[in-house]
This record gives structure tokens, sequence and C-alpha cells, in this order.
């Protein structure tokens, strides 16, 4: 199917549409990219920085760690949102770009509705310092990573 992406001069010739816009063949590529790229190693400070192609959801949100934390009265609920979570990242496993330039995997910001839903019903009623250092850590990251993005030359294109 073309949504006009395709229409784009020469968008079709960029070697990560090899297969096309959507193909199955791309899901092995953005399940790395998604799931396990880490931040590359430097030799001098700051040692880490992102990549600037993506990177795993889990470097740059570790609270997401709590996605599979057993719990919640609603367990509809929560299957609903996970079959939405898994149909959704079919989708964008099958696209031939995991993002472009950006920190961390971006099209993954479209499963935020359904993990907030998942968060919230698995979440116990009160929140453990374990969590909040765990949303403070995810805040840091994501700061840092803009800092380095957009305040110095370790990440470029």
């Amino acid at each position: 199917a073309d949504f006009g992406h395709a229409r784009i001069p020469g968008v079709l010739n960029e070697p990560w549409y090899q297969y096309g816009i959507f193909s199955i063949w791309y899901i092995p590529q953005n399940f790395v990219e998604m799931l396990y790229t880490p931040w590359k190693s430097i030799s001098n400070f700051p040692y880490l920085v992102p990549t600037g192609f993506g990177g795993s959801i889990w470097w740059c949100s570790p609270f997401l760690f709590y996605l599979v934390r057993f719990g919640g009265e609603r367990k509809l609920l929560k299957k609903t949102a996970w079959v939405a979570i898994l149909l959704l990242t079919l989708l964008l496993w099958i696209h031939g770009n995991p993002g472009g330039w950006q920190f961390g995997y971006r099209y993954a910001i479209i499963l935020l509705p359904w993990i907030f839903i998942i968060l919230l019903e698995n979440s116990p009623k009160k929140i453990t310092k374990i969590e909040i250092l765990a949303y403070i850590f995810s805040i840091f990251i994501n700061g840092y990573a803009t800092y380095l993005f957009f305040g110095t030359s370790y990440v470029q294109p």
C-alpha cells in the first residue's frame, strides 16, 4: 500500500528501503534496534553516547521494565493493551527505516498510551523507592541524551 511516502523523489532509492517501504525483511533489524541496540562506546569522556539512529527502548526508558510486572485487577484491560502493543510493534518493525536521526526508537511513541494503561494497571497503590529511581533515571538519561545531541559534538550524523 502506498500512503504517499513512496512518491517522494528518490525515497525508494534509499538503502533502508531496498525491499520497499514495508516488508517482513525489516523485522530482524528493527527488532534488534528497538530492543537491543546500546549506546556506542567512545574512548574519551563521556564514554557512552547515543548512536543517533535509534537505540534500545530499555536504555532510553528503563522504567519500561515495569511493564512485565504482575498485578492489576483488570486482566482483560491489560491483555487488550498487550495485544495493541504487539500489533503496533509488528507494524513498526515491517517499516524499512527505524526512525532516522534520533535518540531511542522514536516510532515507539505510538505505543505509549498502551504502555501507560499497563503501567497504571499493574502498579502498586504506593510507588516504591526503586520505581522512583527508575523514573528519575529515565528522565535524566533523556535529558542527558538531548544535551549530547544539541549541546555537544559527540553525536553527529
